[in-house]
């Protein structure tokens, strides 16, 4: 079933993968697929507008630590998807930052042994103010996912 809050300005974000059970975390592979469900072509960016939101069982959140950190200077190309087009890339539990800034933007998820549940969740412009994309044509909006369960030995 799809509501308003799985697709926001032509964009379905839908993940696949998990279950396990995984003997690490860095195990963990979901595929997300980011398709145009509009009628007009747009542009994506991925780095620092992608967030993963890590539920335990009994529904707390589990916060990441920070993530990598991306060299200074290394460009994002965008993605540009035409009507009814889909990208399909792996995402990881670790997120890159931008190096140099003093902001921790990136995140990764170190966990224990246990049970969660996953959602994707695009947001840009994002929240933290570094935005790669100067596009005219970059998606904007706010778009979750479905969710996926991960379980890690």
């Amino acid at each position: 079933m799809v509501t308003m809050s799985d697709e926001a300005n032509g964009l379905k974000v839908t993940i696949s993968g998990g279950e396990g059970p995984f003997k690490d975390p860095d195990d963990v592979v979901l595929k997300a697929t980011y398709k145009n469900i509009g009628s007009k072509p747009f542009s994506l960016t991925f780095w620092w507008t992608v967030i993963l939101i890590v539920r335990k069982l009994d529904g707390s959140i589990f916060r990441p630590g920070p993530g990598p950190e991306l060299p200074c200077g290394v460009p994002e190309e965008p993605t540009i998807l035409e009507p009814g087009e889909s990208h399909t890339m792996d995402r990881y539990l670790q997120n890159t930052q931008p190096g140099g800034f003093k902001e921790k933007i990136g995140w990764g998820y170190d966990l224990p042994p246990g049970t969660y549940d996953i959602k994707l969740i695009m947001n840009s412009p994002p929240k933290h103010g570094y935005d790669v994309s100067t596009r005219d044509d970059t998606w904007r909006g706010r778009v979750k996912s479905n969710i996926v369960r991960i379980t890690i030995e």
